[in-house]
């Protein structure tokens, strides 16, 4: 009776359950690790005895794997920052943009590690569509004619992780410009000083990032919208509403507060002519000072 008892416990059932804690930390995504312990008691009852430290690990696996988790963390950071002037900004692109910190020991909460799970999603899926548009589709743009282009292009992985990388840059401009403390005079170095940080390669990938964002989502990534500076996520959630009541949800949900939102459509625009007139130039030089 008891051997038939025992036949009935399934492999993963006798493991420890320091080892099953040790497995689900393997999973490279926070969406499997979700369907994980959603699929039965077991593995539920083993995650919520460590939550906070399993799902940590799952989300730096996730972002890890397309080599943007200095760049996810950093716009994290940038939401705790309670305001920002031009150098304590300056001094947080040299800590995560410059030197690319890992910051090893963050302390991340589950909520935190849902959100930074969404972006992610939000991150992969448009960049998947910006290189098939820009790349690799049969018909490209340019100048906003319509052309065959001689032959598709299909980006390498390291390509695409830089592509990654500059959606990653572009929502950490809206986190820091919109909570940013510093007169409209002084807005073009703060800019600059973002700036800065990139190589021409990387400005140039941000610029036809922009073009995609507003070509392809004309009705979340016009100036003079306000939900395109809620951030990537909600320009995404955007792109699948249906009513003007589920778009003006997402509006209020998430938009920058009113005095702020001046600055951060100015410093938009800011973004870019300056990379248009560096690209043009071909070089990048520190023209502002503290």
């Amino acid at each position: 009776m008891e051997s038939k008892s025992i036949a009935r416990i399934s492999q993963l059932e006798r493991l420890p359950t320091e080892l099953i804690r040790a497995i689900l930390k393997e999973l490279t995504s926070v969406p499997t690790l979700r369907s994980a312990i959603l699929s039965c008691r077991l593995l539920y009852n083993s995650f919520t005895g460590d939550s906070s430290a399993i799902a940590r690990r799952v989300l730096l696996n996730e972002l890890d794997l397309c080599d943007v988790r200095p760049e996810a963390i950093a716009v994290l950071m940038a939401s705790r920052l309670s305001q920002i002037t031009r150098s304590s900004a300056r001094e947080f692109y040299r800590a995560h943009l410059q030197n690319r910190d890992v910051e090893v020991y963050v302390r991340l909460t589950l909520n935190e590690v849902a959100r930074l799970s969404e972006l992610h999603l939000v991150v992969s899926s448009l960049a998947e569509d910006f290189a098939y548009i820009t790349f690799e589709e049969p018909y490209g743009w340019d100048n906003y004619i319509c052309h065959r282009q001689p032959q598709p292009l299909e980006l390498s992985t390291l390509e695409k992780h830089r592509n990654m990388r500059m959606l990653y840059a572009l929502q950490l401009f809206f986190k820091v410009f919109g909570q940013f403390s510093m007169h409209e005079e002084k807005l073009v170095e703060g800019v600059y000083d973002f700036i800065l940080n990139f190589a021409l390669l990387e400005l140039e990938t941000i610029a036809r990032l922009r073009d995609f964002l507003h070509l392809y989502g004309p009705t979340v990534s016009t100036i003079n919208n306000n939900l395109y500076f809620t951030g990537l996520v909600n320009t995404e959630l955007t792109l699948e509403t249906t009513t003007y009541n589920e778009r003006s949800a997402l509006v209020n949900h998430a938009s920058v507060p009113e005095a702020q939102f001046d600055i951060l459509e100015r410093a938009w625009e800011l973004l870019w002519v300056e990379i248009l007139d560096i690209l043009h130039m071909g070089t990048l030089l520190p023209l502002f000072t503290e």
